[in-house]
């Protein structure tokens, strides 16, 4: 896949992750953005749905700033179950 084709797909992708409308920790409507909850360099899981959340401005920086916080709101927001299932195709080789 080339650079332009993978922008392009980040972009679709970022698109449809804030298109939910309101920040899943906090409920604001300003500022979204797409959040991954494993990086996107994992290329399985970049434009998977169930590893992004819409997340404002200020709680991505929070999720950054205090990633195992962040990993338990994730595992309390989706269940341990997708959690954990998230967490092996991560480490599928």
């Amino acid at each position: 896949m080339t650079k332009t084709e993978r922008n392009r797909r980040d972009r679709e992708f970022s698109a449809k992750v804030r298109a939910r409308g309101r920040c899943e920790r906090c409920g604001k409507t300003a500022n979204l953005q797409a959040a991954h909850i494993f990086s996107r360099r994992y290329l399985r899981l970049r434009w998977l749905e169930d590893n992004c959340l819409c997340l404002c401005a200020g709680c991505h920086l929070w999720a950054h700033a205090n990633p195992l916080l962040f990993g338990e709101f994730c595992r309390c927001h989706m269940g341990e179950r997708k959690y954990q299932e998230l967490i092996n195709t991560r480490n599928t080789i």
